[in-house]
């Protein structure tokens, strides 16, 4: 797609403001800040207590009777990159509480699906970045506003 231009924003900008006044506009970005905000929440709460539920089902019957690696990757991508953070691929791995190379066939996996993209870290050139696409986001996004409805207050 071509970027747009200053007077293409511009024009772009006396259209909107035609159709939705910039107070509602301010309005709407701040409550879809906020719903965000709610759903990283949703996301971290279910990232604990799955967290909580494979320390006591290891404690039980041992490793790997449990084990969701894609939906903790997505998680916790979604929960970092609320707050802002960068993730590193190797971060991404610990996160996702597996082996490395588990974590990294399932990061494969859905690199292919167009879920998450790597990125050249600036900042430590021997390593990437990893982070959701905006179909992984927006996948995510539908997935916790479907469980925020259903989860009890206390996960």
């Amino acid at each position: 797609m071509d970027k747009l231009s200053s007077d293409d924003l511009k024009t772009l900008q006396t259209l909107l403001a035609k159709v939705v006044p910039p107070e509602r506009a301010a309005a709407n970005i701040l409550a879809d800040e906020a719903h965000l905000h709610g759903l990283a929440e949703t996301a971290r709460r279910i990232y604990d207590f799955r967290r909580r539920r494979d320390v006591r089902a290891r404690a039980i019957a041992g490793d790997g009777l449990f084990g969701e690696p894609a939906w903790d990757l997505l998680l916790d991508l979604f929960i970092q990159s609320s707050c802002g953070r960068p993730v590193t691929v190797s971060n991404a791995c610990v996160g996702a509480a597996v082996p490395a190379t588990t974590a990294l066939r399932y990061i494969a996996a859905m690199e292919d699906k167009g879920l998450v993209e790597r990125q050249p870290n600036p900042e430590d050139r021997r390593s990437n970045l990893l982070r959701l696409t905006a179909v992984g986001h927006d996948m995510i996004v539908d997935m916790l506003r479907q469980s925020d409805d259903e989860l009890p207050a206390q996960i």
